[in-house]
């Protein structure tokens, strides 16, 4: 912690007590030119004794920057995963020898927060980036530094990534609902254009197809997200058919649509699952707490932040290596919100 006296020198070199912490105790975080300003202003005053001794200059430039970016938040809000795969980034971070930065960067400010990645002298860095669109990952490519996609991927780029692996995460999904006895089954859109919930509702056609049934575009639905807005989304549906004319099951692009799904329904009178039944995507908490608790696949969280650390150190001890796409394959969570309607 920082003492009075520490916290008086930060006010009269004009910096916050962070900012002097870093320079004293040799840290990364700030840019080479802000640190070497204030070790000057720091030996004119005297004060030069007060800076740690320096550590090798290896260890200085081992630090990796976890980058979260966000568009327009709705993915990385408050009810985002990325906090849940936070500890296999850090402890394979730490395995290899390197620090971790967290950084935070919004899609709005990019051309201003970019330099970030560098002022905390990142030798390469993973960006969490399931909201990136089109070409915004120029921005990055421009910075000439290692990094890693995670779950989000470009196919005309020489870049590597780790996403999940929805084709794989779809079949389970869609072979648990037929071998429970359904055929008529519908699939709930959020309305974003997130790569991954593009390919989940791309492969979970392509699933049914291969069990047989070729009607899920009839049963096609967009209600909106996150929960609230896919609650208010379903109603419209249910007062526009009957239940004869809507599928006995659900698949959605993720657990908070299923969920919001369910609550509309619930409101509206039907019971769950005996109306009908739901899969979600993704294993949030939230999916074990309600009534009745969801059916999903879960992707292990910590294997998908250590792949992406492994991939960027693989990365920068071979730069002149081949750029690879890494898909993790996902697990069905079995609940209560799925029927058997053979018996």
């Amino acid at each position: 912690m920082m003492t009075i006296k520490a916290k008086e020198l930060a006010q009269q070199l004009g910096v916050s007590a962070a900012t002097l912490s870093l320079v004293l105790n040799r840290k990364p975080g700030i840019s080479d030119k802000t640190r070497e300003k204030i070790i000057k202003e720091l030996q004119n005053l005297g004060y030069g004794y007060l800076i740690k001794n320096p550590q090798s200059e290896a260890q200085l430039q081992k630090t990796i920057g976890f980058v979260i970016y966000k568009n327009d938040g709705k993915m990385l809000g408050l009810n985002s995963f990325y906090p849940l795969i936070l500890d296999g980034v850090e402890s394979t971070a730490r395995k290899y020898g390197y620090n971790l930065v967290i950084i935070n960067l919004e899609r709005a400010d990019i051309e201003n927060q970019i330099r970030y990645i560098t002022d905390a002298n990142c030798v390469g860095y993973v960006i969490f980036a399931t909201e990136m669109k089109n070409n915004e990952i120029d921005y990055f490519e421009n910075l000439g530094l290692p990094f890693v996609l995670l779950d989000n991927y470009y196919n005309d780029r020489r870049i590597n990534t780790v996403k999940v692996n929805n084709e794989q995460c779809c079949y389970l999904a869609v072979k648990h609902l037929v071998e429970m006895g359904h055929q008529r089954i519908g699939y709930l859109s959020s309305g974003l254009s997130i790569n991954s919930f593009l390919e989940r509702r791309k492969f979970s056609m392509e699933a049914l197809i291969s069990f047989g049934i070729t009607d899920m575009d009839k049963y096609t639905y967009n209600i909106g997200y996150p929960i609230d807005q896919s609650a208010e989304g379903i109603l419209p549906i249910l007062k526009k058919y009957k239940k004869s004319q809507l599928p006995t099951a659900f698949l959605a692009d993720n657990d908070l649509v299923a969920i919001g799904a369910m609550q509309g329904m619930k409101h509206f009178g039907y019971q769950l699952p005996d109306d009908f039944s739901f899969i979600g995507n993704a294993d949030r908490p939230i999916s074990s707490l309600i009534e009745p608790r969801l059916t999903t696949i879960r992707v292990p969280q910590e294997r998908f932040g250590a792949e992406a650390i492994f991939q960027l150190i693989q990365q920068l001890q071979n730069q002149e290596s081949s750029f690879t796409r890494v898909e993790i394959n996902g697990e069905l969570v079995v609940r209560e919100s799925v029927k058997n309607i053979n018996q």
